[in-house]
């Protein structure tokens, strides 16, 4: 079974790969930002990206995630996760949320709508994850589950589909 120190540097360098992949993608975005369906303000999507999840480094976050890592290390390896409570694993994400405006459930919880930079910052981390998970279609997560989850997907679908689609052009 790893150690603590092994899901540790698992959870950081996962993250770490995450979070840069979320950059370069608010980087592109900054560079198009004439192609882009709406106004951003200049420099703006780097500003962003400069502190994209950055609470899950936090004291109080590190270690749920790093539990998290744990609980979905020992899966791959087929080791026991009896000795995590699996009820209790994303209590951190879901904090997580309620605390990034890049996630619809942080505008939820303080009854606001979502800006125009906080919706390419959602589309940057949607990239992200699907790049390192080796998807190459970036509007499938879209399509597929949000579309069906909330309004504001449905109602956003456009300007989503384009900046998604500017995104994929990236990686062309």
């Amino acid at each position: 079974m790893p150690d603590y120190k092994e899901i540790k540097n698992i959870f950081i360098d996962r993250q770490i790969q995450h979070i840069r992949l979320a950059q370069d993608y608010m980087i592109y975005l900054e560079k198009n930002r004439d192609k882009i369906p709406f106004e951003v303000k200049e420099f703006e999507l780097l500003g962003r990206a400069m502190s994209h999840d950055s609470t899950k480094f936090s004291e109080e976050f590190a270690r749920g995630f790093i539990k998290i890592a744990e609980y979905y290390e020992n899966k791959k390896l087929g080791l026991s996760n009896n000795h995590i409570d699996a009820s209790t694993l994303y209590k951190c994400s879901d904090l997580h949320y309620f605390m990034e405006p890049h996630h619809l459930q942080y505008h939820i919880k303080n009854n606001t709508k979502p800006s125009n930079i906080d919706i390419c910052e959602m589309c940057c981390d949607w990239c992200a994850n699907a790049h390192r998970n080796g998807e190459k279609d970036f509007t499938k997560y879209l399509l597929e589950i949000l579309i069906n989850e909330d309004n504001f997907y449905r109602k956003n679908k456009g300007n989503f589909l384009k900046i998604l689609n500017l995104l994929s052009e990236k990686n062309e």
